[in-house]
């Protein structure tokens, strides 16, 4: 959808991905929790978020593409905060008929 508003703040959906093992799920849950707000904050002046969708298991894929391309956003915001699945990224963002940004976290690698 086209905005033709020029006051009007273009509407954005987010998907954040995450990873479908539940034990890594688990692990970084509170990562991809602080991501997706930091993610948020900085957006909040300069996109209407209007829908954020978690994507975490394969069979959703096609649903969530459906719902993406439903709604009225302008763009899809796809945000990988944490490792996840490449294949389940590109199965989804391919079935997507609206613009999208890509949004990762670059940290640095702390040695161990």
């Amino acid at each position: 959808m086209q905005n033709t508003n020029p006051n009007r703040l273009p509407k954005l959906v987010m998907l954040t991905f995450q990873d479908a093992r539940e034990r890594m799920y688990q692990r970084r849950k509170s990562l991809v929790e602080e991501e997706t707000a930091k993610s948020r904050k900085g957006l909040i002046d300069k996109v209407d978020l209007t829908e954020e969708i978690e994507v975490r298991f394969s069979g959703t894929q096609r649903e969530i593409a459906d719902q993406v391309n439903r709604g009225d956003s302008d763009a899809c915001i796809v945000h990988v905060p944490t490792w996840v699945n490449p294949n389940m990224v590109i199965t989804v963002v391919n079935q997507i008929d609206i613009p999208m940004v890509l949004l990762v976290m670059i940290a640095r690698i702390q040695p161990v």
